[in-house]
């Protein structure tokens, strides 16, 4: 897995990543941040997920038990569901 392991992330380019981190400073001093959170998510991440989790899940039926790892804070989420396809989109 380790040899591979852009198989398993999402990057946006440097550009969307500059915006993304903008916009997060941005989030803090909103009263509702939650909506500009889906906001990044529909805009930024969704795209390369949908690409991604395909690839990553191989069918769309499994489920069980999945860790998600931000690389730079090193925070991780913990989560589980029946379907990790449709969890996950």
């Amino acid at each position: 897995m380790k040899s591979k392991i852009d198989d398993y992330r999402l990057v946006p380019s440097s550009v969307e990543l500059s915006d993304i981190k903008k916009l997060e400073k941005v989030k803090m001093e909103l009263a509702k941040p939650r909506i500009l959170s889906m906001l990044i998510w529909q805009t930024y991440w969704q795209p390369l997920a949908k690409i991604k989790f395909p690839i990553i899940l191989k069918d769309k039926t499994k489920m069980g038990i999945y860790k998600i790892t931000n690389i730079e804070t090193n925070e991780c989420y913990i989560g589980q569901a029946v379907d990790i396809y449709k969890r996950w989109n």
